[in-house]
């Protein structure tokens, strides 16, 4: 007080700026640094956060491209499966074939041998099935009109199941006039099934 009555007016004028700078300069340093750095380290937050959203928000965009892309794929896979033989229909493939010889007009003679073929895991030779893939060979015999035996053969090569005439033999038996017989090596190719829904 004693040095602020002996001072002239500029001078205390000089005194009371230095007072209230080094005040402010407190303020700085006790209250606005620290909210700053606190405010600088929320800021670098954010943008991390901000990069990280405009990634996942390019991502999900991409989505309905891959969910169409990829029910195109399940589709053509499931279409190409069902045309190979279950287990279940490969079981059943004398029944139906015998119901489809009847209702062309056909005796079926025989089916011969009915044993499955399990595909090799081995590795996979040239004329070889791949280990998802089996092939039954069966040996069958007809017999029929030459013309309801071509209805037949015409049916088998129009299923779209995966069977293939490895070779045909017709023969005319002694017994008979009208009738020829038909021998086929056939091949009819399974595939295991998967539980259908699991995507």
């Amino acid at each position: 007080m004693r040095l602020m009555i002996g001072m002239t007016g500029s001078e205390r004028k000089l005194v009371t700026i230095a007072l209230l700078l080094v005040e402010v300069l407190l303020i700085y340093l006790l209250i606005l640094k620290p909210r700053l750095i606190t405010l600088k380290g929320a800021m670098t937050n954010l943008n991390s956060q901000i990069k990280l959203y405009e990634v996942k928000r390019g991502k999900a965009s991409l989505f309905p491209q891959v969910e169409k892309e990829y029910l195109r794929a399940r589709d053509e896979y499931l279409s190409v499966k069902r045309r190979f033989f279950t287990a279940a229909e490969l079981e059943n493939f004398v029944k139906t074939f015998s119901s489809l010889a009847r209702s062309i007009g056909v005796d079926l003679v025989g089916i011969q041998p009915y044993r499955r073929i399990e595909a090799s895991r081995k590795r996979i030779k040239k004329g070889e099935t791949s280990k998802d893939l089996g092939r039954q060979r069966l040996q069958i015999t007809v017999r029929g009109r030459y013309d309801k035996l071509l209805d037949l053969v015409s049916q088998i090569e129009s299923d779209p199941k995966a069977i293939i005439i490895d070779q045909m033999n017709i023969t005319r038996p002694p017994d008979s006039k009208k009738k020829v017989e038909l021998s086929m090596l056939v091949s009819l190719y399974w595939v295991k099934q998967e539980v259908e829904g699991g995507g």
